[in-house]
């Protein structure tokens, strides 16, 4: 979390805990106090997944709202 939470006051989003870890990157559960909504973050370990979210558009698939590409 600690190479995370720039994002996280950036977006104005408040962390509440981490969901799970993969091959791919990091999905943390947090309160987005711009919607008020409670979100899922997703931190890539790759731009071309973000590309590929992006790209996506399906019921059965979480929508990817938007992205920053950032080298830690």
């Amino acid at each position: 979390m600690k190479e995370t939470s720039h994002l996280f006051s950036k977006y104005q989003l408040e962390y509440i805990q981490k969901i799970g870890e993969g091959a791919f990157g990091k999905v943390y559960k947090a309160f987005d106090q711009t919607t008020k909504k409670v979100v899922a973050v997703k931190v890539l370990n790759t731009d071309e997944e973000q590309e590929l979210l992006s790209s996506l558009n399906h019921n059965h698939i979480v929508k990817h709202i938007r992205g920053q590409l950032s080298k830690f």
